[in-house]
């Protein structure tokens, strides 16, 4: 087998040129910065569980009349086999529409009662979304959330 011979000057002809390389890298570097869409982060609630509360005696709840108007409109959340089961005091609502809709008459009556949204674990975070846009939707913007159920044995 025969070997083929490399000629030395021919070696010193070959030259890589950098800057032209270098000038494309940059372009495209520029390029896909330029295009590049970035992902919109979830947005952050900012929501706090109130602590429990001792139970207060009947007399020591005893309202001015200014005050008993600002009764709170309790929404309850809970999952029921496998649907949302929605409910405004002691009405059931069918979906977040109806929800939405009976607020704001609610809001017409009532413009400055506050909101407690009680979910219930099981329920699925983005129904608890939903249920804060029905409140958005109606103008209610103090929402607070009603504090988890003691647990037994504590």
């Amino acid at each position: 087998m025969r070997m083929r011979q490399v000629n030395p000057a021919a070696e010193d002809k070959l030259e890589l040129m950098m800057t032209p390389m270098i000038d494309v890298v940059f372009q495209l570097l520029i390029f896909f910065v330029c295009t590049m869409k970035f992902a919109a982060m979830e947005g952050n609630l900012p929501a706090f569980l109130p602590k429990k509360e001792k139970a207060t005696s009947a007399a020591a709840e005893q309202k001015p009349i200014e005050q008993q108007e600002l009764e709170d409109i309790t929404i309850g959340l809970e999952m029921r086999d496998g649907k949302i089961e929605i409910s405004v005091g002691q009405a059931i609502l069918p979906n977040f529409r109806q929800l939405a809709f009976k607020l704001s008459r609610l809001h017409k009556q009532f413009p400055k009662n506050p909101v407690i949204l009680d979910a219930k674990a099981d329920v699925p975070f983005g129904n608890v979304v939903e249920a804060l846009d029905a409140c958005a939707s109606a103008q209610y913007f103090n929402v607070s959330f009603a504090a988890p159920p003691e647990k037994l044995g504590t």
